[in-house]
């Protein structure tokens, strides 16, 4: 679906530069410590913070791309939907897919009686 292709570039550049800020800056941290030793105290503190603030980023992007995801799905329901209504009357059925064993055992538990 062409309406969102921009959403998913700006999303996956987001991804990428999160994990690009997270990498970097805990590989900075790293080598402060190893420099300093107990004195890179402070700015460990300053790129963890940083470091979380990229997965925070990473993050939200993802649940950017999900929410794409749902609206695509969701369009594609509505389109499925309105050609079953729009079909000729004998012919006015949705097909759904087979159910699964899993299924039939949620089913069937619905269907028992109640214990109070």
């Amino acid at each position: 679906m062409e309406t969102y292709r921009t959403a998913r570039i700006v999303h996956s550049v987001l991804i990428f530069v999160g994990w690009l800020t997270t990498g970097v800056s805990l590989l900075t941290m790293a080598i402060i410590f190893a420099k300093f030793g107990a004195l890179g105290w402070i700015s460990a503190g300053i790129l963890l913070a940083i470091a979380m603030s990229g997965v925070l980023t990473v993050v939200v992007s993802q649940m950017g791309v999900a929410q794409i995801a749902t609206a695509e799905n969701t369009d594609r329901m509505v389109h499925l939907l309105r050609a079953a209504l729009e079909a000729p009357r004998p012919d006015r059925r949705i097909v759904a897919p087979p159910l699964t064993r899993t299924d039939d055992e949620t089913i069937s538990q619905l269907r028992a009686p109640r214990r109070h």
